[in-house]
């Protein structure tokens, strides 16, 4: 093809134009050579590429030349040329920015009305978005907060307009936060490495806190080439890195590649500039078939060698230090990010124990943010690394939950410890429970990582049976753009559930992708205790007695179910001769549980304890559990056979009044919906439930056997299945 590369002589510029060159295109390269930063640095780009024959450079201003000549038989145009720079585009200097952005590119457009090329490629920017919502999705409506952000979208909108009025093939290509080789010297990894190469402070901009999707260099280019020939004509499309992180997470990454102290000194914070940015790149996943590839690490290191030299790094960094770890056993890593209850700790430890069995050889290493993770015995060969405890305070909002430290820092600090975890234990397989990006994209950076320096490494995302409403999930996965992560990422998918509770596929509406590499494993079953029902019914009932637990999993959130119980037993429809251990969970609040403690002193045969570590003891003892419907729970109460009188919560998520309602529809389990829950009906519910034990109805027994017969109970052995024959493949690979 003949191609007609505007800025050809700028940063992604020169790169995409020596691609074309490599590829055995002929390539028109058009570049001003103005002086918004030295020329000189502009002809050091292109000195290579301008020895071959296959290349063609015009020195020429386009706002003023004669564009026919240079659009003569173009196949392929790429326009790259513009006046750069948020910063530099208020007060007077806006009228470069009207010459350069918007009156350049309607000469451009208005040139290849009358040449007819293939496709024109425009290079936008994500400062369109402004402080849209991250992640953001080309259907969000631009905000630009700055001028330059106001010429760029300008621009877009020339090329839709030229498209629609006269079929010029145009497509829009937002570059989000560009790095790599060339990177012009007012940017900020440049500056970032010139500073800390001469030993000087780095000047940062704002806290560093705010997070970018720095994208390589060479995967825009890559971008540029699939634009030509894909069927995008008239889009608008992302091009980000994948992984959005801080600046402040950058410096330390830098200062790891140099082997050098970064020393900081910060400025007030631009106006114009946004404060987040993250790409949705579904679009350039569908359209382009295009994800990006470098690490961010690798793509640092690319940049720190063309400016400093190679002398001047360190031979190691964190992505290196995995590719050299050779290990003769089998290790695994599992994530969980633990904000809330005992549900996700008990998951994987229960998922541990089963590995550990099964493989005696197995070093398994837990990633937790759970505050009762030591109140647990840990299966043999696995250890935990503990992250920093958060609370959940709103939907997809947390803050620290002991230490004083602002949301961004705490998820900094915990994505830091979680990436340097795995980088250095250098696992075989990752298993990441519940969360494929983690809380708040922390575990994005270890992902990228580990499958640029360990490709021969699984990944695997275990999924409990329902996560939420699933128009909820679906929206809230289109904005996390999970979609790609699942697919770019994860090599397998495993469902601790059956689909007859909810066919996970089609309610979240995985893509074909990501539907052929899940497995339904079934739940998770429990050890039953040693201790003999009658042994535990005798510590807590007298000769004749019934006995209810009342369970609360970890206690966050289930005052309200507990007191309705102990407000229960005044009641006149409330049971005689019945003993009662009530379970508020080591996470309920003390002024809570004090609370409940004043209630239970007005029923001598009430037992109030806020802990055990056998609760399958408490179970199999049990004539009727009250219990909540989190999924640890209905799993132990599913492992010994209990039965079940569920009162589910229904927020912040209806996760388990949907697990619960999908129980009593299996005949697996009786439900009390949540907003009919009062003492009196507790009371009704559980003098029946006692009733039908007398009366010797087997129902639910009768359809638990059912379940467990058909392997919807083997979720222990399906999981370990599924996790061996990823180490074999990591095996074969080695």
């Amino acid at each position: 093809m003949r191609c007609l590369v505007t800025g050809a002589a700028g940063f992604i510029g020169s790169h995409l134009s020596e691609r074309l060159v490599t590829l055995g295109h002929d390539v028109v390269g058009v570049d001003s050579f103005n002086t918004y930063y030295d020329p000189t640095i502009k002809r050091q780009n292109i000195a290579e590429v301008s020895g071959n024959s296959r290349f063609t450079l015009i020195e020429a201003d386009l706002a003023e030349a004669d564009l026919a000549p240079l659009l003569d038989g173009a196949d392929w145009i790429f326009h790259l040329a513009g006046q750069p720079g948020v910063r530099g585009s208020w007060g007077d200097q806006f009228s470069g920015y009207l010459r350069n952005n918007i009156h350049v590119t309607q000469r451009l457009l208005e040139a290849a009305r009358s040449h007819s090329p293939q496709r024109l490629v425009y290079a936008s920017s994500s400062s369109i978005y402004g402080d849209a919502p991250t992640p953001m999705r080309e259907s969000a409506r631009p905000q630009p907060v700055s001028p330059y952000g106001v010429t760029k979208l300008s621009g877009e909108h020339l090329m839709e307009a030229y498209h629609k009025s006269y079929g010029v093939p145009t497509v829009s290509l937002r570059f989000f936060t560009v790095y790599g080789p060339r990177q012009r010297p007012d940017m900020a990894f440049n500056r970032f490495l010139r500073a800390i190469g001469e030993g000087q402070p780095v000047h940062l901009y704002g806290s560093g806190n705010q997070t970018r999707d720095f994208t390589y260099v060479g995967d825009i280019v890559d971008a540029c080439l699939r634009a030509v020939t894909a069927d995008c004509v008239g889009a608008a499309i992302n091009l980000g890195g994948g992984a959005s992180v801080t600046v402040n997470y950058v410096l330390e990454l830098l200062g790891e590649i140099t082997g050098k102290r970064v020393q900081v000194v910060r400025q007030a914070g631009p106006r114009g500039d946004a404060p987040h940015t993250a790409a949705s790149t579904q679009q350039a996943r569908e359209l382009l078939n295009w994800q990006p590839k470098e690490s961010l690490v690798d793509g640092l290191r690319n940049q720190a060698e063309w400016q400093l030299g190679a002398d001047k790094l360190t031979r190691h960094t964190v992505a290196s230090i995995s590719t050299r770890t050779q290990h003769n056993v089998p290790r695994l890593v599992i994530y969980g990010h633990d904000t809330y209850g005992l549900g996700h700790l008990r998951r994987n430890l229960t998922i541990a124990a089963g590995l550990s069995q099964a493989y005696p050889d197995l070093s398994l290493l837990l990633l937790t943010g759970s505050p009762a993770v030591q109140h647990f015995p840990l299966p043999p060969n696995v250890d935990y690394v503990k992250l920093p405890a958060v609370v959940k305070v709103a939907d997809e909002h947390y803050q620290a939950r002991t230490l004083r430290m602002e949301p961004a820092e705490i998820v900094q600090m915990r994505s830091a410890i979680v990436r340097e975890t795995v980088a250095s234990f250098a696992p075989d397989v990752l298993l990441v429970d519940h969360a494929p990006i983690g809380m708040k994209g922390e575990l994005l950076p270890a992902l990228q990582d580990l499958r640029k320096s360990r490709p021969q490494a699984k990944i695997v995302l275990g999924l409990r049976d329902i996560i939420d409403e699933p128009a909820r999930v679906r929206a809230t996965w289109a904005e996390q753009d999970v979609a790609s992560v699942l697919e770019r990422y994860y090599d397998s998918i495993l469902v601790y559930g059956v689909p007859e509770v909810l066919n996970v596929v089609d309610a979240y509406q995985m893509s074909p992708e990501s539907a052929a590499k899940t497995r339904y494993c079934g739940y998770l079953p429990r050890q039953r205790s040693s201790a003999h029902p009658q042994a535990t019914r005798a510590t807590y009932c007298a000769p004749g007695e019934r006995l209810v637990v009342v369970a609360a999993g970890g206690g966050g959130d289930g005052y309200s179910l507990l007191w309705q119980y102990l407000r229960s037993l005044a009641e006149e429809e409330s049971p005689e001769r019945v003993a009662s251990v009530v379970v508020t969970g080591p996470f309920m609040p003390a002024d809570e549980r004090v609370e409940l403690e004043r209630l239970a002193e007005r029923h001598p045969r009430v037992r109030l304890i806020d802990f055990t570590d056998d609760m399958l003891a408490l179970l199999q003892a049990a004539d009727v559990v009250l219990c909540m419907g989190g999924y640890n729970t209905m799993c132990e109460v599913l492992s010994v056979g209990a039965r079940a009188l569920v009162a589910p919560r229904s927020a912040p998520r209806h996760e388990q009044l949907l697990r619960a309602n999908a129980f009593e529809r299996l005949g697996l389990a009786r439900v009390i919906q949540p907003d009919s829950l009062t003492p009196q009906l507790v009371a009704q519910q559980i003098a029946e439930t006692l009733a039908s034990v007398e009366r010797g109805d087997n129902s639910e027994r009768a359809a638990l056997d059912m379940f467990v017969g058909s392997g919807a109970l083997d979720g222990v052995n399906a999981t370990v299945r599924a996790i061996g024959e990823l180490f074999e493949r990591v095996l074969v690979a080695k």
